[in-house]
């Protein structure tokens, strides 16, 4: 397995994983202006996770790969995804991974009041919806994942910081 930033890739198999949306907690808000927050009751995973394409920038004609699995795990949705092999996957791995290393996930809301959602895609941007979505740093470089991490803190507004406390405070009592 290699590291590379804040994703874990694995050349034979071409798979990444992360957590692709927290659940419980408040979107920074979207071009619309919307701030979307989703529990496991309000939004809805495909029974296939293959129909989920990951793609680069939320452009829907620049697949990278599909999902493999999706799924509900310690507050957050969690995924894997196998990328193509293609051109536009290979882009992205040799050029591109250390600058799209966030998830963000792309949903249909199902009602006019926009409680409601269900997962339509993935993609790999530079910096997500929720500051907690991003595949996974696995390795042995710690001050990587420090920076990272110190990174991720500074660009919270103060009511994220606070539930990132929460948070930590529970998982440490």
């Amino acid at each position: 397995l290699a590291s590379y930033g804040h994703f874990e890739f694995d050349a034979e198999s071409r798979k990444l994983r992360g957590n692709l949306l927290p659940l419980g907690v408040k979107s920074r808000p979207s071009q619309t202006g919307h701030v979307g927050y989703f529990t496991a009751d309000t939004l809805r995973l495909p029974r296939d996770p293959s129909i989920v394409t990951l793609n680069r920038r939320h452009d829907s004609a620049d697949p990278v790969g599909r999902a493999t699995v999706l799924e509900v795990r310690e507050g957050h949705v969690y995924a894997e995804f196998q990328l193509g092999d293609t051109d536009e996957a290979d882009a992205w791995l040799t050029d591109e991974k250390t600058n799209l290393s966030k998830l963000s996930a792309e949903v249909r809301y199902l009602d006019p009041e926009l409680k409601t959602a269900r997962l339509t895609g993935a993609a790999l941007v530079t910096e997500g919806a929720f500051a907690e979505a991003g595949l996974f740093a696995l390795g042995p470089d710690e001050e990587a994942a420090v920076d990272n991490a110190v990174e991720a803190l500074t660009a919270l507004n103060a009511e994220e910081l606070r539930e990132v406390l929460v948070r930590i405070t529970e998982t440490t009592t």
